[in-house]
C-alpha cells in the first residue's frame, strides 16, 4: 500500500485505520468497565451504591482497563502474540457461554469464574511451568472448565423466579427441564426448539459463514 497507493489515498487509509483503533479502544473500555460494574459490582457488592459513586468507580475502572491494556501489549512482540494471547485468555469461556443456554444450573458465578480464570492459568502455564503454545493453551482450557464447574456447585443456583422468567422468554432447549415443568400448565409458554434442529441450525450457520469467507476470498484472488 504505501509503495502504490497515492499520498492522498494513504492519509485516507491511515486515518481509517486510526479512526478503527480509536473506536475499538473505547469500545471494548466502556464495555469492559460497564461489565464490572453494572454486573459485578451494583449487583454483588453494592446494590444500593449511589450514582454518584458508582460513575467514579465505573470512571476509575476505565482508566485501571486501558492501564492494564498499555501494560498487556507493552510486552507484545508482534501481532501473532497478540492474538495468542487473546485465544488463551478467552480459553475456556465459550464452553460455559454455549452451555448456558442448554443447562439451567450454570449460573452468574460460574461465568465470572470462566472469566477470570483463565488469565490466572495463563500466568502459570507461561511463568509457572514455562509451556509454549498449544500445550499452554489445553492448560488453560481444562484449568479454566474445572474452575468454573467447582464454582457453579459451590454457589447456589439462580432464583427460581429468574429461571422461569429466562425460560419464559427464551424457551431454551437441553437440560431445562426442571423449569420447565414449573410452567407445563402455562398454556401461553410453549417449549422451544428440539435440540438437535438447534444444532443442525448451528452448522448450517457456521457452514454459510465459512462459505462466504472462501467465497469471497476466491473471488478476489480470482480478480
Amino acid at each position: 500500500m504505501r509503495d502504490y497507493l497515492p499520498k492522498g489515498i494513504l492519509g485516507m487509509l491511515l486515518a481509517s485505520f486510526f479512526a478503527a483503533y480509536m473506536s475499538t479502544m473505547s469500545t471494548q473500555l466502556n464495555w469492559g468497565a460497564s461489565y464490572l460494574i453494572n454486573d459485578f459490582y451494583l449487583r454483588f457488592l453494592r446494590p444500593n451504591a449511589p450514582r454518584r459513586l458508582s460513575l467514579s468507580i465505573s470512571r476509575a475502572t476505565t482508566l485501571l482497563l486501558a492501564f492494564l491494556g498499555l501494560l498487556i501489549t507493552s510486552q507484545m512482540n508482534s501481532i501473532a502474540g497478540v492474538w495468542q494471547f487473546i485465544m488463551e485468555c478467552g480459553a475456556g469461556l465459550g464452553l460455559v457461554l454455549i452451555l448456558r443456554w442448554y443447562w439451567w444450573r450454570i449460573n452468574a458465578w460460574a461465568e465470572i469464574t470462566a472469566t477470570v480464570a483463565p488469565f490466572i492459568a495463563y500466568a502459570i502455564a507461561h511463568y509457572g511451568l514455562a509451556w509454549a503454545f498449544p500445550n499452554s493453551f489445553f492448560f488453560t482450557v481444562g484449568f479454566t472448565t474445572i474452575a468454573w464447574l467447582l464454582t457453579m456447585y459451590i454457589t447456589a443456583p439462580e432464583s427460581s423466579s429468574t429461571l422461569v422468567e429466562f425460560y419464559a422468554k427464551v424457551r431454551p432447549g437441553g437440560a431445562w427441564k426442571p423449569v420447565a415443568w414449573k410452567v407445563a400448565d402455562d398454556p401461553e409458554i410453549k417449549d422451544g426448539p428440539a435440540t438437535p434442529l438447534l444444532m443442525l441450525y448451528w452448522l448450517v450457520g457456521i457452514a454459510a459463514v465459512y462459505g462466504a469467507l472462501f467465497l469471497v476470498g476466491a473471488l478476489l484472488f480470482k480478480w
